[in-house]
């Protein structure tokens, strides 16, 4: 009895010790693998989305428990884009940007465009001048995901800018208002003003980085990582069920419903309060996590993915959920690997190049000639 007064301060120091710690690898930008590990995970989540939607999977109405497993793999993973600006804001929050990032980035998917329509090509896909330019980024709807995510990196340093100038009370309020507005609203609203594509917008990117930025404030006094996981759960049943009734708004799968945003960022708090510490599990995640935009770029081809749309694997399931709850998840494990495969050689190939190198030497020249133009001025 005497002594529990000791114990009970030494245990608070070393939870508070330890909150330290998490807060100092926060603010030095160091590694966090869970995070690495919710980047494949959501690559994969992905797959599940594109398998679904051009396997045919979504054009199923059986109204049945079949139907409902689609419905269920759809809203476990419909949180995945959200995640991925939501991992990229929570690092991009402390981290300056480069030029030379986004140019190497370009290159890459100039790289898969090219191959993956030539794939489709020799798999006798007939293409035009128009379907390749419509390929790219920025020009063409493909990769659309890449032309937000180029312009949200490139505000990111005036994003911080204007949320370093905030208080928390400040940065609360404004992040209410934009989940009520762009997430809750939105969807139901006819207004203009308030219409971002259903989350098929850098605007929509913006909003998520100033969400990310108030729970990157106060993550350190949220509850366990269990709730979130559960809540996450919870979530994408009720989402799913609400699809299968045709609940408005909740049983939508667009980025900036309400109940998908909530599910992204549970999802989110989960991981990253999740340490890893098994050196083998880490040596795996630290070689396929950056590949994992790779996979993207190779199966998320337009050109390829019109060739993969005549096959229609939804057919040949023939109503059974359970082979389909058990065939989903292995035909996606199975794409990513083989995919990643064909990032390692491209990152080979390129390695082999020197394409980083080059860039990074062509945009310090660049960099230097427009500062001397603007000196001699």
């Amino acid at each position: 009895s005497v002594l529990s007064p000791i114990l009970s301060m030494m245990k608070k120091e070393k939870i508070l010790m330890k909150k330290c710690k998490l807060l100092v690898i926060n603010k030095l930008g160091g590694r966090t693998y869970s995070l690495d590990l919710l980047r494949i995970i959501a690559m994969m989540m992905v797959l599940v989305l594109h398998t679904n939607l051009f396997g045919g999977f979504l054009k199923i109405n059986s109204n049945d428990s079949y139907e409902l497993c689609i419905d269920l793999y759809e809203h476990l993973s419909i949180v995945a884009v959200d995640v991925f600006i939501i991992i990229s804001a929570w690092f991009l929050r402390l981290k300056s940007t480069s030029f030379s990032k986004v140019l190497n980035l370009i290159w890459t998917i100039m790289f898969w465009t090219v191959v993956m329509s030539s794939v489709a090509v020799l798999l006798g896909e007939q293409i035009t001048l128009v379907d390749i330019a419509k390929s790219f980024p920025i020009i063409g709807e493909a990769y659309d995901f890449c032309s937000g995510y180029i312009i949200l990196y490139l505000c990111s340093p005036f994003l911080n800018k204007m949320l370093d100038n905030m208080s928390l009370k400040q940065l609360s309020l404004m992040t209410i208002c934009v989940f009520l507005f762009f997430s809750f609203l939105s969807p139901l609203s006819s207004s203009h003003y308030l219409a971002i594509g259903g989350g098929y917008s850098f605007m929509w990117f913006i909003m998520l980085y100033i969400i990310t930025a108030w729970i990157k404030t106060i993550y350190l006094g949220l509850p366990s990582k269990w709730v979130f996981l559960a809540l996450y759960l919870l979530g994408s049943i009720v989402g799913a069920i609400s699809e299968f009734y045709d609940i408005p708004v909740l049983g939508s799968l667009q980025y900036n419903n309400p109940l998908v945003v909530i599910c992204a960022f549970c999802l989110f708090l989960f991981f990253v309060k999740t340490t890893i510490r098994n050196n083998i599990f880490i040596s795996i995640i630290r070689f396929f996590a950056p590949l994992s935009f790779g996979v993207f770029l190779i199966h998320a081809n337009p050109i390829f993915e019109r060739w993969y749309q005549q096959y229609q694997f939804g057919n040949w399931f023939d109503g059974s959920n359970i082979f389909y709850i058990i065939t989903m998840p292995l035909f996606v494990i199975l794409i990513y690997l083989i995919c990643s495969l064909l990032e390692y050689l491209r990152e080979s190939l390129f390695m082999i190049l020197t394409v980083k190198e080059r860039t990074d030497s062509l945009c310090k020249k660049l960099d230097a000639n427009v500062t001397k133009l603007i000196d001699n001025k």
